[in-house]
């Protein structure tokens, strides 16, 4: 449902929203991620993130990057850098696994 307030987009506002009574925001803020940071005495050497999605109870889980949930959380991601113009790109290649959980790394580009 969209609401507007004299011709403006209200979809960020607050308001109930069906099977989210605890957490009545935008889709948006239902997508969310684990973020780690491998560092050494030379700074920063790596990073990435488990992509994670909220539940309607309040609870984050982390999801599987290929899941559909996850796709949804890393096409997000990415098009946050590009809108961003940040220079950087999602791999899956050499990522660890955090507590069980398939991640990615992001990597500098160029």
């Amino acid at each position: 449902m969209q609401r507007t307030t004299q011709g403006q987009n209200q979809d960020y506002a607050v308001f109930p929203r069906d099977s989210w009574p605890l957490l009545p925001l935008h889709p948006d803020t239902r997508l969310t991620v684990f973020a780690w940071v491998r560092a050494g005495e030379h700074g920063v050497s790596e990073l990435g993130f488990v992509p994670c999605r909220l539940r309607p109870d309040g609870c984050v889980i982390a999801v599987d990057p290929t899941s559909a949930e996850g796709r949804e959380v890393v096409d997000y991601v990415e098009r946050c850098i590009v809108s961003q113009n940040l220079n950087a790109r999602i791999i899956a290649e050499g990522t660890p696994q955090i507590r069980g959980h398939r991640g990615l790394r992001v990597i500098p580009v160029g």
